[in-house]
C-alpha cells in the first residue's frame, strides 16, 4: 500500500514538472526596437510567444541612464489579481490565483531620450521572468534598442561645406549646418569677399567703346569683366555696327541694298532677280518687260507692307513706291498694322541709382532690377551704399525652451545656440526637478503615484508566493505522515493463523 501511494505521488510530480516544461517550451520575450529625437519620448513594447500555466511573472528593466530617462511602465495583461512596476527599482510583477496564457504585448515601458543623449544606438533590454506556482519557466530575452536621432535647426553657419567659390559678385558661399548635430543642410550663405575681377572678356557693344565712331570697320573697345563692369585693358574689333543702315532696301536699276546715311556704306547687295520683269526680293519693275507681252495695268493698287503698285495679269508691276504716312496717303495701306513687334535688346552693363540696380533696354524697358549688396559699394554693379550693414548684437541674457539656449539680437537672429546641461534630479513632494547650468532652465516632472503603491504590492507579492511554498510543503508532509502512520498500523496486527483439520 505505501509503494502504490509513493508510486502515484512520484507520478502526480512528474506530470506537473512535464506539463510545465512542456507548456514554457519555446517562449521568448522581445523588446522592440524604436528610434526617437532628443528630448522627445518614446514608447517600447515587450512581447512574448504564446505562454501556458503562468501564475505570476516579473520584468527587470535595463537601459543607459546617460542616454535615457525612464518615464513609466506597465502591465498590457488581462485582470490581474495583482499588477505593479516600480520605477526607482525598475522592476515590477503581476500575479493570477490560477494559470493563464500570456501572448503578445504583455508589458510597455515609456522613456524620455536627455536632449545631451549622443547621436547612435542604445540597448534597451525589459528581461521577462515567467513562473507556475513556484516553478521557473524557461523564458529566452531579446534586446532591442533605441536610435536617437536629431531635431535638425539649421542655424548655424560655419565653413565647413563649401557650396561655391568667390566670385567678382559675391564672396564664398556655404551650407548652414545643424546647430545641434552638425550635419550639413540645403540652404547657403555668404560669408567672405568677393574675388577681384578678371578683365577677359571682349565686347562689342557701345557700353564699351574707348571712343565715339561711325562709318568705321575697326573701333578699340575695352575688355570687361564677366559681371559687366569695365576694365581699362583695350582691343580692337569689328565695328560695322556704327553704320547708320536703312531699315529698307535701296534700289537702283541693277540692285538693291541697305545703305547707310553717313558714308553711302552698302550692306547686303544683290542684283535684282526678275520674273516677268518683277524683282522677286525687293518688286522692282524693270522697264524693257517681256517682249511678246503687252501689259495691262489694273488701276486700283496692290500694296504689301513694302509699298503700292499696279500690278498686270501677268504679275508685271509698275509705279512701285514706298508708303507715305502710317496710313498710306496713295492707296491707303495702314502701316500701323503691319509694324513688327519691338523686341528689347538689353545693355549688358548696369544702370543704377539709390533704390538699386537693372538691364535697360533702349526702348526705357527694365530688367533683372534688384536691391543693392554690400556695405560701402554694391557688390553687384559698385555703386556707393551710403548705408551700412546689420551688425547683430546679441542679449547678455539667455532666451530658451525645453528644446536648449541661446543669445538673442533684435533683429531675431540666434546666437550661441544650444542644448541644456542639466545637473542632479531634486526631489520635492511628488516632483522633481533639474537646472541648466548655463541659462537656469528648470526641467520639472510629476512623480507617478504607482511608485508609492509598489511596494505595499511588492510585499503581497512575497506573501502570496510564501504561502504556496507553505501550502505545498505541509500537503507532502501530510501525505507523508500519514502514509507512515498506516504502514504502522498494518505492521502491528497479526495475520490470522489458519486451522488444519487433523
Amino acid at each position: 500500500m505505501k509503494k502504490t501511494i509513493l508510486t502515484l505521488i512520484t507520478v502526480l510530480l512528474l506530470v506537473i514538472v512535464f506539463t510545465v516544461t512542456v507548456s514554457a517550451a519555446g517562449t521568448t520575450a522581445t523588446t522592440e526596437s524604436k528610434s526617437c529625437a532628443k528630448g522627445d519620448t518614446v514608447t517600447v513594447n515587450v512581447s512574448v510567444t504564446s505562454t501556458s500555466n503562468v501564475t505570476s511573472g516579473a520584468v527587470e528593466v535595463t537601459y543607459d541612464s546617460s542616454k535615457l530617462q525612464l518615464v513609466e511602465g506597465k502591465w498590457n495583461i488581462d485582470d490581474p489579481d495583482l499588477a505593479n512596476f516600480d520605477k526607482s527599482k525598475n522592476k515590477g510583477a503581476f500575479a493570477y490565483g490560477s494559470a493563464i496564457t500570456v501572448n503578445g504585448n504583455i508589458f510597455s515601458v515609456k522613456f524620455k531620450v536627455l536632449t545631451d543623449a549622443p547621436l547612435g544606438d542604445t540597448d534597451v533590454q525589459c528581461k521577462i521572468m515567467l513562473r507556475n506556482g513556484s516553478t521557473d519557466l524557461p523564458v529566452t530575452n531579446k534586446a532591442g534598442k533605441i536610435t536617437v536621432t536629431c531635431k535638425h535647426s539649421f542655424t548655424k553657419k560655419t565653413t565647413d561645406y563649401l557650396a561655391s567659390e568667390a566670385s567678382c559678385i559675391s564672396g564664398p558661399k556655404y551650407y548652414y549646418t545643424c546647430s545641434i548635430c552638425g550635419e550639413k543642410g540645403d540652404t547657403t550663405f555668404v560669408q567672405g569677399e568677393p574675388s577681384t575681377h578678371n578683365y577677359n572678356k571682349k565686347v562689342t557693344t557701345s557700353d564699351y567703346l574707348v571712343k565715339s565712331v561711325k562709318c568705321v570697320n575697326t573701333a578699340e573697345y575695352y575688355y570687361s569683366c564677366e559681371c559687366g563692369k569695365k576694365g581699362t585693358e583695350k582691343f580692337s574689333a569689328d565695328a560695322s555696327w556704327s553704320h547708320s543702315f536703312s531699315e529698307k532696301l535701296m534700289i537702283d536699276n541693277v540692285g538693291h541694298w541697305y545703305g547707310c546715311s553717313e558714308c553711302g556704306e552698302k550692306k547686303s547687295y544683290s542684283n535684282h532677280t526678275l520674273k516677268s520683269g518683277v524683282c522677286s526680293t525687293c518688286n522692282f519693275v524693270s522697264t524693257q518687260g517681256a517682249p511678246d507681252h503687252v501689259h495691262a495695268y489694273a488701276p486700283s493698287w496692290v500694296a504689301n507692307a513694302t509699298g503700292h503698285w499696279h500690278e498686270c495679269s501677268c504679275g508685271g508691276k509698275k509705279d512701285f513706291a514706298e508708303h507715305t504716312g502710317a496710313t498710306c496717303s496713295v492707296c491707303k495701306f495702314s502701316t500701323a498694322q503691319q509694324s513688327p513687334e519691338h523686341v528689347h535688346a538689353y545693355a549688358p552693363s548696369w544702370v543704377t541709382d539709390a533704390t538699386g540696380h537693372w538691364h535697360e533696354c533702349s526702348c526705357g524697358e527694365k530688367k533683372d532690377f534688384a536691391a543693392h549688396t554690400g556695405t560701402g559699394s554694391c557688390s553687384v554693379c559698385g555703386f556707393h551704399i551710403s548705408a551700412t550693414e546689420h551688425v547683430h548684437q546679441y542679449s547678455q541674457s539667455w532666451s530658451s525652451n525645453e528644446a536648449g539656449h541661446w543669445h538673442l539680437c533684435e533683429c531675431g537672429e540666434k546666437g550661441d545656440l544650444d542644448v541644456h546641461t542639466y545637473g542632479e534630479w531634486t526631489v520635492n513632494g511628488n516632483e522633481r526637478s533639474r537646472k541648466c547650468s548655463a541659462c537656469a532652465f528648470v526641467d520639472t516632472e510629476t512623480i507617478p503615484s504607482g511608485n508609492i503603491e509598489s511596494k505595499s504590492n511588492e510585499l503581497l507579492v512575497g506573501i502570496l508566493s510564501a504561502v504556496g511554498a507553505i501550502a505545498l510543503v505541509i500537503g507532502v508532509e501530510c501525505i507523508i505522515y500519514f502514509v507512515k502512520k498506516k504502514s504502522k498500523v498494518n505492521n502491528n496486527v497479526e495475520e490470522p493463523i489458519e486451522k488444519t483439520e487433523e
